[in-house]
């Protein structure tokens, strides 16, 4: 339990009970073959915790990931459901 108060425990329930139902549906309409089995940590794990860095070069801010074309192509083929979603 988070804390002593009952109110804030529930509060504490409430919101990861919310981020689970959101994390479910973002996994049925946006994950790719073979993903769906994957639990919360993994797809944070693949996806968000990947090693970068931020580039001044030209005139532009770049974004470096250290990933493979693979793995970016899958991360940029999420991105383009979820944005199709939003409209």
């Amino acid at each position: 339990m988070p804390c002593g108060g009952s109110s804030a425990n529930a509060v504490f329930f409430r919101i990861g009970a919310i981020a689970y139902n959101l994390f479910m549906g973002f996994k049925r309409l946006s994950s790719l073959e073979g993903w769906e089995r994957h639990t919360i940590a993994t797809f944070r794990w693949k996806l968000i915790q990947v090693a970068g860095r931020i580039v001044r070069h030209a005139g532009r801010v770049v974004l470096r990931l250290c990933v493979n074309s693979e793995e970016l192509t899958r991360m940029t083929g999420i991105r383009r459901e979820c944005f199709g979603l939003a409209t």
